[in-house]
C-alpha cells in the first residue's frame, strides 16, 4: 500500500480530474510505470515477476457470482419451523425440538440436521410474518387437515343436507377469512 501511495496517489494529489474516466487513465498510465520499475534487490520489476510467477497459476475466474450466505443453529419449534428475519420455514416434524444448522442467503434457506440436507425453500420477502409450508414436512394429521379446503368442505356440507350446508356458509361468511371458520369450535368434520 505504502508503494501504491508513493509512485500512484502522491502524484496525482494536485491535479484536478473531471470524470472517472480521466482518474483511471492517469492512475493507468502510473500503474504501468510503477509496474515496469525494477526492483532494487532482486532482478526484474513487478511485471516479470508476476507473469513468471502469480499468472501460470491462475484460473479463470467462476462462471456464477458468489453468493454470500450466512449459518446460523436453531432449534426447531414445535410447529415444525424455524425463524430467519421473521419469516418461518418448515421442516420435516419429526426433526421437532432438535437443533439444526440453517445457511441462508437472499435466495435460498437450507436447513442441515447432522450434516445432512433436510430441507430447503426459496427466501420469503414482503412484509409481516410469512410462512413458507412443504406438506411433507407435516404430520399426517396436519396434512390431511390441510386437504380440508373451504370449498372441499362445502362440497361435503351440501352432500351432508341442505340445513349442514346452509349453516357452514353462514359460518365461512361471518369471518375474515374462510381458514378462520375451518378452525370454529361450531364446526368440526369427522371425515
Amino acid at each position: 500500500m505504502l508503494v501504491v501511495e508513493r509512485w500512484i496517489l502522491a502524484c496525482l494529489r494536485n491535479h484536478s480530474f473531471f470524470s472517472l474516466a480521466e482518474l483511471n487513465a492517469s492512475i493507468s498510465e502510473l500503474l504501468v510505470r510503477l509496474n515496469q520499475r525494477p526492483f532494487k534487490k532482486l532482478q526484474g520489476c513487478r511485471e516479470t515477476l508476476f507473469r513468471s510467477v502469480d499468472y501460470p497459476v491462475m484460473r479463470a475466474l467462476p462462471v456464477e457470482r458468489h453468493v454470500f450466505s450466512e449459518w446460523k443453529k436453531v432449534r426447531m419449534g414445535l410447529d415444525y419451523h424455524i425463524e430467519i428475519d421473521g419469516r418461518y420455514y418448515s421442516a420435516p416434524h419429526t426433526l421437532i425440538s432438535k437443533q439444526l444448522d440453517v445457511n441462508y442467503s437472499e435466495y435460498v434457506v437450507e436447513m442441515l440436521y447432522r450434516g445432512q440436507r433436510v430441507a430447503s425453500h426459496a427466501r420469503l420477502s414482503g412484509n409481516g410474518r410469512r410462512y413458507s409450508t412443504q406438506s411433507e414436512h407435516m404430520p399426517k394429521g396436519h396434512r390431511e387437515m390441510a386437504e380440508w379446503t373451504p370449498e372441499r368442505i362445502v362440497r361435503w356440507a351440501a352432500s351432508v343436507g341442505v340445513h349442514t350446508s346452509k349453516l357452514i356458509d353462514a359460518l365461512i361468511e361471518r369471518k375474515q377469512h374462510p381458514q378462520q371458520a375451518l378452525g370454529s369450535s361450531h364446526f368440526q368434520c369427522n371425515n
